[in-house]
């Protein structure tokens, strides 16, 4: 037995944003802009402290945003313990909770989250043991506690028992000195090494034990041969090919290596030599490319930032790659092509800081939605959804989706082939909107429509049968349909 409901009501639309696009589209970007309280739109840096809250850097002011709303921390002249400079480069948390922040010109600084008082880390001309440099790059904590600081003129390591820093510059005289002063990326693999990014002199590897750097750059033999048509007396160009924005552990054995114009190339740290990526061609490792942000998200994808060509994802498991840039026919797109940095939550959402957009959240929850519109091109034909205006969605046991709408009538959709099908004699000749739909034990479908009753259909014999007001049905709007349990 089955139980229908139905009575006359004024029905409200629900619209299904679905579009027909290469997979590349199916992930959804959330924007978080100037509008949204953010203080400024380009976003140098994204971390997630241990408190939940995210916190973004940019030109103009740190951020805090606990999901709904913002606190903005600016330098005020007449408070020492406001931020030292509000153009922000990096950001960290240590082990005991404590936000360390980098700046472009005003040093490091420390943030208590508890008194909010900001403690202030420059460079002293007159003393050694200060930081080295007031322009920091990049941060990171070791394993063992150390927080380590990228600058302009050199790496440093910070005691923070005793307040002072131990500074590491490049030292002509002493092959085992780091190989250039100004740091852009730290690394800490796997197994516990130091990796240094330099730029213009490729990568450094800190020994902690010998306390001496091992260095590693693309020679001019390995440009030539990986780009056979370089020009050998371009030496712009052979110097962006050392010039390191970017690294990641891509497994035991390698670390992806992005530069600013070079592209990506792989690092083999048992053989101590470079290699290009065995990954379909694409923008991320033709000449000229510059990797900004290189991420793993875990499930088996990198994330790769090439500045003005957007994100591109390469799978591993599929050994695929695709390309999400903006299209302002897509209010889910990305905002931006100038991706400024990548970060991953502890939820695995996916947030990025752009270069005049805000920011872009790809939350894992949604990035399995397919989106489906109705599409308006002449050259798609008959397969399209016929109504952007859906009321009722049912997916069968062999998965096929039927779709009702409000004016388009009845479809299915097979999503092995993308292919729609239109079912005119299971719709209404009046109105065409189906408000209801249902798959009973017995397979058969049931489908309620807007006005004019049920139809039943047996997809084995083709078979309809209608039931309307005129042959006993109490009311022709059916607004939903059951099977009674036996």
């Amino acid at each position: 037995m089955f139980i229908l409901f139905s009575r006359s009501v004024f029905f409200t639309t629900l619209f299904l944003a679905f579009s027909f696009a290469l997979p590349a589209q199916d992930l959804k970007f959330s924007h978080i802009t100037l509008e949204d309280g953010l203080s400024q739109s380009v976003v140098n840096c994204i971390m997630q402290d241990s408190r939940g809250f995210m916190w973004f850097g940019t030109q103009e002011g740190l951020n805090r945003y606990d999901g709904y709303n913002f606190r903005v921390f600016k330098r005020d002249p007449g408070n020492k313990n406001s931020l030292s400079n509000n153009f922000i480069y990096a950001l960290m948390e240590d082990d005991s909770g404590m936000i360390w922040i980098g700046t472009n010109g005003g040093g490091l600084d420390r943030f208590d989250p508890t008194t909010e008082h900001f403690t202030h880390y420059n460079n002293d001309p007159k003393d050694p043991s200060s930081l080295s440099n007031d322009i920091i790059h990049c941060l990171r904590q070791t394993k063992d506690g150390k927080i380590w600081i990228g600058t302009d003129n050199g790496l440093n390591v910070f005691d923070r028992a005793t307040k002072k820093f131990t500074r590491f510059v490049n030292n002509p005289n002493d092959l085992f000195s780091i190989s250039a002063n100004n740091i852009y990326e730290l690394l800490e693999d796997a197994s516990g090494q130091l990796w240094i990014g330099t730029y213009g002199k490729g990568i450094s590897m800190f020994d902690r034990t010998s306390r001496k750097f091992y260095n590693y750059m693309l020679s001019d033999e390995d440009i030539y041969r990986f780009r056979p048509d370089f020009r050998k007396d371009d030496e712009r160009r052979k110097a962006s090919y050392r010039q390191v924005r970017s690294m990641m552990e891509y497994d035991t054995d390698h670390l992806w290596i992005g530069t600013n114009g070079g592209g990506l190339f792989v690092f083999n740290k048992k053989t101590l030599s470079f290699e290009t990526p065995d990954i379909p061609s694409c923008e991320a490792i033709k000449p000229g490319a510059n990797i900004i942000a290189l991420r793993d998200d875990g499930t088996g994808k990198i994330w790769i930032s090439v500045f003005d060509h957007g994100i591109m994802i390469y799978n591993k498991n599929s050994r695929t790659i695709e390309n999400y840039l903006p299209n302002e026919l897509d209010h889910y797109a990305i905002s931006s092509t100038g991706i400024k940095c990548i970060t991953l939550d502890r939820a695995g959402n996916t947030w990025i800081g752009t270069s005049g957009e805000g920011i872009n959240t790809c939350f894992r929850s949604t990035a399995l939605i397919t989106h489906i519109r109705r599409s308006i091109r002449p050259e798609t034909g008959e397969n399209t959804l016929p109504s952007e205006q859906i009321l009722s969605v049912m997916e069968d046991h062999n998965g096929l989706l039927w779709i009702g709408t409000s004016g388009g009538g009845l479809s299915t959709l097979d999503r092995t082939t993308n292919a729609f099908l239109q079912h005119p004699l299971l719709s209404t000749a009046t109105n065409n909107s189906i408000l209801s739909l249902f798959e009973a034990s017995d397979s058969t479908i049931w489908v309620g429509t807007y006005g004019e009753g049920i139809n039943h259909y047996d997809p084995r014999t083709g078979k309809i049968t209608t039931y309307t007001p005129e042959k006993g049905l109490q009311d022709g709007n059916i607004l939903c349909i059951t099977e009674e349990p036996r």
